[in-house]
């Protein structure tokens, strides 16, 4: 089953193992993993501490949905660039700079 690591720090799990690379966890905060118990099958799953919460499987619209959110809005893009022009970077041509 795909676990979200909701941490905010890298962190390692010597008990358990990353499905999809074979070898111990390592996790990043954001990322989703397929976890399992490295050895020993009663470890609660996913490891109690806290961090952890059910992943959309990939392609549900619920993942679809979660990676929308993280993108930035056309609000967001519209200030960064604003203050991008502020500092005179990306300065726009324009007629007048042209000539």
């Amino acid at each position: 089953m795909l676990f979200a690591y909701t941490g905010s720090d890298n962190r390692s799990y010597p008990d358990y193992a990353d499905r999809t690379t074979g070898r111990m966890l390592y996790t990043a905060p954001g990322g989703t993993y397929d976890i399992r118990p490295a050895s020993n099958p009663d470890l609660p799953m996913p490891p109690n501490d806290g961090r952890w919460e059910p992943a959309p499987p990939p392609g549900s619209a619920a993942a679809m949905l979660a990676e929308l959110e993280q993108r930035e809005t056309p609000a967001q893009v519209q200030a960064q660039l604003q203050a991008d022009l502020a500092d005179g970077e990306n300065t726009p041509r324009t007629p007048e700079s042209e000539a």
